[in-house]
């Protein structure tokens, strides 16, 4: 029975510290695939981690911008978790875009 409560109790103490410790804002990247030519074929920004396997990552993509002649961009308010490949793909660090700051302020 003291084993029991010993195994208790670091997890009614992890539990608690939940609540008060400081939650990180999330960051964000940017990603633009482009053809072997270069040209846009989309522009995507990530909130939080992604993860990359072969020559794809997968992301919690906030924003979408297709590629010209018909331009679109995308919001995506509670993230959507998707899959970007393509030929050429280039990441950056980027900041929260302007759109969710007016959301968080409504």
């Amino acid at each position: 029975m003291k084993s029991f409560r010993f195994l208790l109790l670091p997890g009614v103490l992890a539990a608690s510290a939940c609540q008060s410790l400081p939650v990180a804002a999330p960051h964000y990247t940017q990603f633009r695939v482009t053809n072997y030519r270069g040209d846009l074929i989309a522009d995507w920004i990530a909130e939080g981690s992604y993860r990359r396997f072969g020559d794809a990552y997968e992301i919690k993509a906030v924003e979408r911008t297709s590629g010209p002649p018909l331009s679109q961009t995308t919001h995506y308010p509670n993230g959507w978790r998707t899959v970007i490949n393509g030929p050429h793909i280039i990441r950056w660090s980027s900041g929260k875009p302007y759109w969710l700051y007016r959301l968080d302020t409504q």
